[in-house]
């Protein structure tokens, strides 16, 4: 199992028509895609969408890290010195689980975690797609998306995007959710027009920080009333 350089023409992936503009978007991700090579072919286990963004570009190579046809020794070796993301990390030990027969405890032991380490960076590939390309991209945390884990996908989206918008920590992550989930019915629901000004109020911050001032925002929300918090360096 190695990183190496790939001919896009050389991929087997299922290809997605997009835009260039959508192209444009999810070639900056970036990232190291994990493949299986069996007969003579490289197999996309993931990253469609980006893989069809470098075609739609134009671009001819891409990295990939290569599970091949070899013993569980060299492949948990290899995981060990591979410098790859926590989704790509958890491809691959899916990928040993099932192709050399180990118990999650006993593949633990070898790579030197709790078993309970494995079963965790596992079921990160239970998010939705988007939010795992947000942690292969770098831009949330493994364990901020792990506090996703509680909600449907469209709504680990949702909240995913809120956790990186407000620049929540992973405890005020952990905390959001479980509001979301323990939602007293007694209190009121937020109405259409506070929401318009929330997100109007989001918007500006988010204006605000692309033109370097630095602004901190902070959300929380009461049985009678939404607190906003925002801070302005002078």
């Amino acid at each position: 199992m190695k990183i190496e350089s790939i001919k896009l023409e050389d991929i087997v992936f299922e290809f997605k028509k997009m835009n260039e503009n959508e192209a444009k978007r999810y070639s900056l991700r970036n990232q190291v895609v994990l493949f299986t090579f069996t007969e003579g072919k490289y197999v996309a286990q993931a990253a469609n969408d980006y893989l069809s963004a470098l075609k739609i570009l134009g671009v001819k190579e891409v990295e990939g890290l290569v599970l091949k046809e070899e013993g569980v020794d060299d492949m948990i070796s290899d995981l060990k010195k591979e410098q790859i993301s926590p989704i790509e990390e958890a491809q691959a030990i899916q990928h040993i689980l099932a192709r050399c027969n180990l118990s999650q405890a006993q593949l633990a032991k070898q790579l030197g975690y709790k078993q309970s380490t494995i079963a965790n960076k596992l079921r990160l590939l239970k998010l939705s797609s988007k939010v795992q390309q947000d942690i292969v991209s770098g831009n949330l945390s493994e364990r901020h998306a792990r506090a996703l884990l509680p909600l449907n996908k469209t709504q680990q989206e949702e909240v995913a995007d809120i956790i990186k918008r407000r620049g929540y920590n992973v405890k005020e992550s952990e905390n959001y959710v479980k509001g979301l989930l323990n939602e007293n019915e007694s209190e009121k629901p937020i109405n259409s027009q506070t929401k318009i000004a929330i997100n109007t109020i989001e918007k500006a911050i988010d204006l605000c920080q692309k033109n370097g001032i630095k602004t901190s925002y902070k959300q929380s929300e009461y049985a009678e009333e939404v607190e906003l918090i925002i801070k302005i360096k002078k």
